[in-house]
């Protein structure tokens, strides 16, 4: 029986790459069942949705020890993240079918805290290109995303 919920992710807005803030997972709270479940939901999303975990004992410490892995939640591709749209439908937008709705993805891991994230720059490179309001416009976002223990 879960005990916890929280939300770990809020409305991204037209934001193209996001990093969400930490939060407390269950082994932050000494909880060994290391069960955790995420509801996403999604509004005319395009991209790449992930979530790193960390083992330390404190935020601080996971961000100076380059202590943040990655979370297994694709799909059958062993992928760290699920993609909108997937490889084999890729739409004829400008970056593709915009998806809408609501997904749930288990994973087991006594971490002690959690962060989801958006990546974007496959599509795009915001590092060398300029990301225009065509650009946001056209990739949704994130409406919220719960996490329950």
């Amino acid at each position: 029986m879960s005990l916890i919920s929280k939300q770990a992710l809020t409305d991204t807005g037209i934001n193209w790459n996001v990093l969400g803030d930490a939060i407390p997972a269950a082994g932050y709270y000494g909880r060994t069942s290391g069960l955790h479940t995420m509801a996403f939901t999604i509004r005319n999303f395009v991209g790449r949705i992930y979530v790193v975990a960390t083992l330390e004992n404190s935020v601080a410490e996971a961000d100076a020890k380059n202590g943040w892995f990655p979370i297994h939640i694709g799909g059958a591709d062993n992928s760290p993240w699920v993609e909108f749209p997937g490889n084999s439908n890729p739409g004829t937008g400008l970056y593709g079918y915009q998806t809408s709705g609501t997904f749930c993805e288990t994973f087991f891991g006594n971490f002690t805290y959690l962060r989801v994230g958006i990546d974007r720059d496959y599509l795009k490179d915001s590092s060398t290109q300029v990301i225009g309001p065509a650009d946001t416009a056209s990739v949704g976002k994130i409406e919220t995303v719960l996490l329950n223990y």
